[in-house]
């Protein structure tokens, strides 16, 4: 079966695997040679989509055969990083801050914005995200509650 549907499947968010969450941010910081020197954030902004929304249009295309051709799954808005932060401290009531968490200059080589335009997926398969940023922020987390996490991704490299 040839795909008819092309999707770009990134900047979802959605819980990871079993396991322990503050071990292993430690761990992966370690085997990374990072040491923790406190918490920040990007001057950047993206498009975040919580992953139930993405399967949702997946399973669609999949299914029902909707659509043809290329597709941008996303929420058609972007987000700060500082805001995708802020909505993971609120979901979180046991953590408090000393002081706001300082944003950073984006790197030269960083795109300030990553917006995509879901337009043609929602006229082609009536679709609309259904979960908000902050909502998926906390669903994301009550998950990593109950299951843990035990898997880690990082595109940081040593020594940056």
């Amino acid at each position: 079966i040839y795909p008819t549907v092309i999707a770009p499947l990134f900047n979802k968010f959605q819980p990871l695997e079993p396991g322990a969450v503050r071990s292993r941010v430690e761990s992966l910081l370690q085997r990374c040679g990072f040491a923790s020197k406190g918490v920040f954030v990007m001057d950047t902004r993206r498009d975040f989509i919580f992953i139930d929304d993405l399967v949702d249009v997946v399973v669609q295309a999949i299914v029902d055969g909707t659509g043809h051709g290329h597709y941008h799954i996303s929420s058609g808005s972007d987000f700060s990083i500082k805001e995708l932060f802020d909505a993971t401290i609120a979901a979180l009531p046991e953590v408090t801050l000393d002081e706001e968490v300082e944003v950073r200059e984006r790197n030269p080589d960083d795109a300030y914005t990553i917006l995509l335009d879901p337009s043609r997926v929602r006229s082609d398969f009536g679709w609309e995200p259904k979960v908000p940023l902050e909502d998926g922020v906390r669903k994301a987390i009550d998950y990593y509650r109950e299951y843990g996490i035990s898997q880690t991704f990082t595109h940081l490299k040593v020594g940056e």
